[in-house]
């Protein structure tokens, strides 16, 4: 029933796509649900087209296929009509091919590989919990006061905001700067955060201001509140099974990372300006260092 509704649907579609009156059009049956000029669309296609889409249990599967299916349609006839006037051959379409392609590949890599790594056990999670007390029996939400502005390229604004005891003098010293920010009320989960950052916070005298980095964002905070959340039961158990299971993961995508860079290395060449700098060495006892951004670590998120 579903599969002829979808024939009716996209049938004025497909005689406009084939514009030839004399040529017999076969209607789609079995597994394809569509045809656009010699083109199928495929129920594989359908299904991989709603992978992952959350659909309300309030809208008919088969509205949502309908509307799919003329998706792919449309997309194709755009396709078809782009590849008449030659875009294909545009050489930023090839290189956004390139990409588009390799960007693929490497995500069914890293999803075969994550198909390796052995699910955690309740014990395992279990221990995790016993590790990690700040994430689960002393789980903590800190309501904040939170200026948020873009990572500077200036190392002297990091200097300048050192001796800063309150987020009024940040304030003032991003204005004097015109560097532009942004004042908020903000909200950190002590659930995923480092432990360490999470210790180191808790201790500050009240009142205090803490900076972490937040992708290209600089976040400077002050707690106003602080309110014990406990996570237990079953939730926790689940909880803890993803952190240790992403652990796993991350450790496994880096190992064989290693063993991929060390294969193909004589595959490799650059142009000297593009080589990749060699490691730092060790800054001698003693030694004058350049004061170093802020290092990266989960920060609070934003409040809506």
């Amino acid at each position: 029933m579903i599969k002829s509704r979808l024939i009716a649907f996209t049938l004025p579609l497909l005689l406009l796509a084939c514009g030839d009156k004399d040529k017999e059009t076969s209607l789609p049956t079995g597994q394809v649900v569509a045809k656009v000029a010699d083109e199928d669309v495929t129920v594989g296609e359908l299904n991989a087209e709603l992978a992952g889409a959350n659909i309300p249990s309030s809208v008919p599967r088969e509205d949502v296929e309908r509307a799919a299916v003329r998706g792919i349609v449309e997309r194709k006839l755009l396709a078809h009509e782009a590849r008449e006037r030659g875009l294909d051959k545009n050489p930023s379409y090839l290189l956004q091919q390139r990409r588009a392609e390799e960007l693929l590949l490497v995500k069914l890599l890293r999803d075969q590989i994550a198909s390796t790594v052995a699910k955690p056990t309740r014990a395992d999670a279990e221990k995790f919990i016993a590790a990690n007390p700040t994430m689960f029996a002393e789980r903590k939400l800190l309501s904040l006061d939170q200026i948020q502005f873009a990572r500077p390229t200036d190392a002297s604004l990091f200097e300048a905001l050192k001796p800063a005891k309150s987020l009024d003098e940040v304030e003032r010293i991003l204005s004097d700067r015109s560097v532009e920010y942004r004042r908020m009320p903000a909200a950190f989960d002590t659930v995923g955060a480092d432990p360490g950052l999470v210790a180191h916070i808790l201790k500050l005298p009240e009142g205090e201001i803490f900076v972490v980095p937040q992708n290209n964002m600089i976040l400077a905070n002050r707690i106003t509140s602080i309110k014990a959340q406990p996570l237990g039961g079953e939730q926790a158990i689940n909880f803890a099974t993803g952190m240790v299971r992403t652990q796993r993961l991350n450790e496994k995508l880096q190992s064989e990372l290693k063993k991929i860079e060390e294969k193909g290395k004589t595959l490799v060449t650059y142009q000297d300006k593009y080589k990749p700098k060699p490691p730092a060495a060790p800054a001698k006892a003693g030694a004058a260092q350049a004061p170093a951004a802020p290092q990266a670590a989960p920060a609070p998120a934003a409040a809506n």
